[in-house]
């Protein structure tokens, strides 16, 4: 069996980890969310809560259309 050790920065947001957990978003979640440099609440709610028209058109990638 593969254990893999997963560690998380420690450098994050303080205020915007509260806010996260506050809102009922799970600590490990929250911490990892606040860590990611120029995230704000409008990225992090798509990121939650994504929507199909949010999605990157894969026909943008090349030779996507090749048979």
């Amino acid at each position: 069996m593969n254990c893999k050790l997963w560690t998380v920065n420690d450098r994050f947001d303080h205020t915007l980890y509260s806010d996260l957990v506050g809102s009922g978003i799970g600590a490990l979640t929250a911490k990892i969310l606040s860590s990611r440099q120029n995230i704000g609440p409008d990225k992090i709610y798509d990121f939650l809560n994504p929507r199909i028209d949010k999605l990157h058109d894969p026909f943008l990638f090349n030779d996507m259309k090749k048979p």
